[in-house]
This record gives C-alpha cells, sequence and structure tokens, in this order.
C-alpha cells in the first residue's frame, strides 16, 4: 500500500519522465529521471537529468489528521562540457515547467492548489564537478492520518 507522500512524488516523477522531444517538449530531459540521487554522467548517458530531491517536511495536527508541507526540488542538470550548457539548462527549466505544472492538486495527490513553485537556484558547482544545473523548488501539501499515511 502507498502513501499520499509517495504517490506524490511518483505523480512528479511521472510528469517529469514525459520530457521526450517526441512528446513536444524542447529536450530530452525525462529520459533521466531519479529520486533522492545525483547523477553521474558517463559517456553513453544522456546529455541531461533530472533529480527529484524531497526535503524536510513540516508537519501540523488537527486531531488525528497531519498536514504536510513536503519542499522537494528538482534538479535540472546537463554536461559541463556543452558547448551552449546555459541555453540548455534554460530550455530544460521551461521543459519542466511545462510537464509538471498543469494544475495545482497533482492529479488530486495533494490538497487543492497544494502544488505550488518556489525559487529557482543555481547550483554550486564543484572544482572537477562534471554537471552544472539549477534547482527548482516545489511544495506539496497533502493529509495524513495519525498511522496511516
Amino acid at each position: 500500500m502507498s502513501s499520499n507522500r509517495q504517490n506524490a512524488i511518483g505523480e512528479l516523477q511521472a510528469r517529469l519522465s514525459t520530457i521526450l522531444v517526441a512528446n513536444g517538449f524542447s529536450t530530452n530531459a525525462g529520459a533521466m529521471v531519479l529520486i533522492g540521487e545525483v547523477p553521474v554522467f558517463g559517456p553513453d548517458d544522456p546529455i541531461h537529468a533530472l533529480s527529484i530531491q524531497p526535503g524536510a517536511d513540516e508537519v501540523t495536527f488537527k486531531g488525528e489528521q497531519a498536514f504536510v508541507k513536503l519542499p522537494v526540488k528538482v534538479a535540472v542538470m546537463a554536461k559541463a562540457n556543452l558547448s551552449d550548457v546555459w541555453s540548455t539548462i534554460e530550455d530544460v527549466i521551461a521543459d519542466v515547467k511545462r510537464a509538471v505544472e498543469t494544475d495545482h492538486d497533482l492529479s488530486k495527490h495533494v490538497v487543492p492548489r497544494g502544488f505550488t513553485r518556489g525559487p529557482t537556484t543555481p547550483l554550486e558547482r564543484q572544482d572537477g564537478s562534471e554537471f552544472i544545473g539549477v534547482e527548482i523548488e516545489y511544495r506539496l501539501e497533502f493529509p495524513e492520518v495519525w498511522g496511516d499515511p
């Protein structure tokens, strides 16, 4: 049995996985969508990747009902050796927004208007890093019943 949290993150992953040129997007960033992992780019890997990074949730209670606010960052990464890497990153950012921002309730996996976007922040590039990118922050709000997530 899955939880509301798992369903909401799974819906986000499913939407990101649709980002393919064949589906009308500008990039094929949906070819590599990870959860909780940072990709390692090899020579045969796609030129970009997406990683869903759930953060620390905030929980409030009203009786046995819990209301969860979960920050989730979607990391948009591209191989740093591309000739126009920032243009590529901007294309992927636009594709992510087109793919996931189709409603405000993630197909009813969060409360009404419980899917919102926060800031887009550049990732700090470490010396020798093979990728460059940004994080787009989203917030998922969903209910849970005590003992029955």
